[in-house]
């Protein structure tokens, strides 16, 4: 097999042990709100209004204007001051960063996946690149602890590449198809190990059109040089 004038003479495949693991996380989105109730805040927001005067704004019946202002009081995002205008709340205050910004409302919301994780680096990896067959390869040593204390070291792992495993699609669309921001990891609820698999390197031995040895070149997909380079 030749490739940019090289020969493959010779190929292995390095097992390296990894796990799969059931996940429940929570997680922060950031969600627009509907229209009526966006721009009413938004207008508070630049100056205190009387009920008159966003009723007048909207061209809202004064029943119109009673529903809208009161489902935002009901929610405690308006307050009523003592001079008789509307004034956002604390809580109402917290959708924005700026005057003239469109607010953003923050959500907590539960959600699970299933992944896999070699336990070298920890780095997670798609479940299709699993082959659940131990032959045929070369099987890489890892540190026993890495095994040993998975659920742990693999919650802190999560957390750390979140935004990574979600950009590879390996978690529900769900998370983003109605945020106008990218979600972050809330708290990690809970990880279960389910079961140990390995993670098939393929490593492809060289030659140039001189007969020389090519030097191997490094995994783009994960991080375990150093790992590999033990076992040799």
């Amino acid at each position: 097999m030749m490739s940019d004038n090289r020969v493959t003479y010779h190929e292995i495949d390095f097992l390296l042990p990894a796990q799969r693991f059931n996940i429940h996380f929570s997680y922060i989105s950031q969600k627009g709100l509907p229209f009526i109730r966006e721009f009413v805040l938004r207008l508070v927001h630049v100056a205190p209004m009387s009920k008159a005067q966003i009723s007048t704004y909207f061209g809202f019946s004064r029943r119109e204007a009673e529903e809208a202002i009161e489902d935002l009081v009901q929610r405690g995002e308006l307050t009523l001051s003592t001079d008789g205008r509307l004034t956002l709340t604390d809580k109402s205050n917290g959708y924005f960063s700026q005057i003239g910004e469109i607010p953003q409302l923050s959500t907590v919301q539960d959600s699970g996946a299933t992944l896999s994780f070699e336990l070298a680096t920890f780095s997670c990896f798609s479940n299709q690149d699993v082959q659940d067959r131990w032959k045929a390869g070369i099987r890489l040593k890892i540190d026993d602890n890495n095994a040993s204390q998975s659920e742990r070291l693999v919650e802190k792992h999560f957390q750390h590449q979140f935004n990574q495993i979600l950009d590879k699609g390996y978690l529900s669309h769900q998370l983003t198809q109605d945020s106008k921001e990218q979600p972050s990891v809330y708290t990690v609820n809970s990880v279960n190990k389910l079961r140990q698999l390995p993670l098939r390197l393929t490593t492809k031995f060289q030659m140039d059109n001189e007969g020389k040895s090519v030097e191997r070149e490094d995994y783009s997909r994960i991080n375990i040089i150093r790992h590999k380079s033990h076992a040799l």
